[in-house]
């Protein structure tokens, strides 16, 4: 299974733009836990 996440795209009015993030990784899979964001203008 995988999963997205969408900081930008056309029909956005303004985009996520990440800070600080982390990796985390359990054996065979893992994740990104997003620790600070904001939204900016394009």
């Amino acid at each position: 299974e995988y999963e997205t996440f969408v900081y930008d795209a056309p029909f956005f009015n303004k985009r996520i733009e990440i800070r600080e993030m982390e990796k985390i990784w359990m054996k065979d899979r893992g994740l990104l836990k997003i620790k600070s964001a904001e939204l900016t203008s394009k």
